[in-house]
């Protein structure tokens, strides 16, 4: 089962999931969804991870993937420079506060050893 699990594509195998956790959901502050798509990167696809009537930190969600995923691989960029380039983009997109979260969580799935 092994070999065959190694010749199968994972079509989840060139990305990474970014969880940007925050201390309030201050972009809705301002009228905006988190939600959105990007072409410059490194997050593509983003959104409001934030789960409404739990006790889990509002957050603020994406994927990178293509390209993205595999420069930063190529480049073998560590998770801080990573997280440095995601917060950079948070920034562009929903304002200053976006640059301090409470956490910053990652899974590459390049990184694991049958994707």
């Amino acid at each position: 089962h092994l070999a065959l699990m190694k010749k199968t594509h994972t079509w989840m195998s060139d990305t990474g999931k970014i969880v940007v956790e925050y201390a309030r959901p201050f972009w809705r502050d301002k009228g905006l969804s988190g939600s959105g798509i990007s072409q410059s990167g490194p997050l593509i696809q983003l959104y409001d991870g934030s789960a409404l009537g739990t006790t889990n930190a509002p957050a603020i969600c994406g994927f990178l993937f293509g390209r993205h995923a595999h420069e930063l691989r190529k480049h073998r960029a560590t998770p801080a420079e990573v997280e440095k380039k995601v917060l950079h983009q948070l920034v562009q997109l929903f304002g200053e506060e976006a640059g301090s979260p409470l956490k910053v969580h990652r899974h590459v799935w390049l990184d694991d050893e049958f994707t």
